[in-house]
C-alpha cells in the first residue's frame, strides 16, 4: 500500500470508531499479508507453534485458543472494510515462524534472567534465615 492508501486506510478505522471514548486506533503501517501463508499470534506466542487459522470467508486470521484466552484476529482490507473492523493501537501483525521463534528466544532469555532474580533473593532470604537461627540458638533474642 501507498502512504496514501495507508492513511485513507487508517482515517477509515477511525472513522468507524469516531465518538467511542477511550478508543485509540491503529497508528502505525497497514499492509496487506497473504492470508494463505502460514501465521502465528502475536499475543500467544504458542509454544506448541499452533497456526492462526482462516475465517470461513477466507478474508481474516484468527487464533484459534478459546475466545476467553485470546480473541486475536487480523483482516486484510477487504476484510476490514466487510466487517466494518477498526483496529486499536494494539493491534499486531501475524508473527512468521522466524518471528515467532525469535519472540520465543526473547521469552526464554527474560524468564531466565526472572528466575535468576528469584534465586538470587531466596539465597538472601535463606542468609538471613541462618541468620536468625543461629542468634536463636547461641540464645540471642532480637
Amino acid at each position: 500500500m501507498t502512504p496514501e492508501q495507508q492513511e485513507r486506510e487508517r482515517q477509515l478505522m477511525r472513522d468507524r470508531v469516531s465518538g467511542i471514548k477511550h478508543f485509540e486506533p491503529f497508528e502505525g503501517e497497514i499492509k496487506e499479508i497473504d492470508l494463505n501463508a502460514p501465521w502465528y499470534c502475536p499475543f500467544c506466542i504458542s509454544p506448541e507453534f499452533k497456526q492462526l487459522e482462516l475465517n470461513a470467508d477466507g478474508l481474516g486470521l484468527h487464533c484459534t485458543e478459546h475466545y476467553m484466552v485470546c480473541d486475536y484476529e487480523h483482516e486484510n482490507a477487504e476484510g476490514r472494510a466487510k466487517s466494518k473492523v477498526s483496529w486499536s493501537k494494539r493491534h499486531r501483525y501475524p508473527l512468521s515462524l522466524k518471528e515467532l521463534i525469535q519472540a520465543r528466544i526473547e521469552l526464554k532469555k527474560e524468564c531466565i534472567k526472572k528466575h535468576h532474580r528469584s534465586i538470587k533473593q531466596s539465597k538472601a532470604c535463606i542468609d538471613e534465615l541462618k541468620e536468625e537461627l543461629a542468634q536463636l540458638e547461641r540464645g540471642e533474642i532480637a
